[in-house]
């Protein structure tokens, strides 16, 4: 069984079905996507560089393939509550221990 995913429910499932994805730099979607590796990041308000963005992904059916397994795999290494737990108690670890 696979751990749920500890971002939204929208963009989790886009993960789980290994589907391409082009976001902005808002919240933590600008996190998940390794831009050029996982999918494309595009800086908010700038249509260009979405217009762009989307038409890389339409024409290159490969690119898409590779950016949304290789998502797929960021996405349940990186952001599952069990990766997010261990982040979290890996820099309490290091708070403690400077104090």
């Amino acid at each position: 069984m696979q751990k749920p995913l500890a971002i939204g429910a929208t963009f989790s499932a886009a993960c789980v079905v290994s589907a391409e994805k082009v976001v902005t730099r808002v919240g933590a979607l600008g996190s998940m996507v390794r831009d050029g590796e996982t999918g494309r990041v595009v800086e908010p308000g700038n249509s260009r560089a979405l217009g762009e963005a989307l038409v890389e992904l339409l024409s290159d059916p490969e690119k898409c393939r590779r950016y949304g397994e290789a998502g797929r795999r960021y996405a349940l290494e990186h952001g599952t509550w069990d990766a997010v737990g261990d982040k979290l108690c890996a820099a309490i670890r290091i708070y403690v221990a400077t104090r």
